[in-house]
């Protein structure tokens, strides 16, 4: 009987063991991929799993982050809710087309992206500046950022990122001046 234990102890340990690695094996799984840069410089890209926030007085830092299984299908769904994949490849704000800028331009006029990579399908929008949230034909794009935003920062490595200070607070505001010109 004690040689029965002996043996049906270890036994069941291990087959724990190996299911509980298993499904954390299963809920690491990248089945949505996407590279979003936004603000000022600030860039997801769960294809190498990095984020980059871009802080005044402290530059660009990088940090790791990773999507589990249930905040990748909230945002695959609300991306197929709204018809992400196939909305136009830029978008008409402020009654103007994004133009093609170079690299340099483009920081200065701020334009941004979401690219998502869902099975087959894979599409990137550009757009310049931020997106209306009363514009009926910006609004469902402007939740989904939203949507991707609010999961990013609620990662604990996102929340190590250093906080904002006044002298950044300022820099916000200039270049809202400047955006709303």
């Amino acid at each position: 009987m004690k040689s029965i234990i002996k043996t049906i102890v270890p036994l069941t340990c291990i087959f724990i063991f190996a299911s509980c690695l298993k499904s954390s094996k299963e809920n690491d799984t990248k089945f949505v991929l996407i590279d979003y840069k936004y603000g000022f410089n600030n860039e997801l890209n769960t294809f190498n799993d990095t984020f980059i926030k871009n802080i005044t007085g402290h530059g660009r830092i990088k940090i790791k982050v990773h999507f589990n299984n249930s905040e990748q299908e909230e945002i695959i769904n609300k991306a197929l809710s709204i018809g992400f994949f196939d909305m136009p490849d830029t978008l008409k704000i402020n009654n103007r087309y994004f133009e093609r800028y170079s690299d340099s331009a483009a920081a200065e006029e701020n334009i941004q992206s979401l690219r998502i990579k869902y099975k087959n399908s894979d599409r990137k929008i550009i757009w310049n500046g931020v997106l209306p949230y009363n514009n009926p034909e910006t609004q469902t794009l402007a939740e989904l950022t939203f949507l991707i935003r609010k999961i990013i920062e609620s990662k604990p490595a996102y929340k190590s990122l250093p906080a904002i200070n006044c002298s950044s607070i300022q820099y916000y505001f200039r270049i809202l001046i400047i955006l709303f010109k």
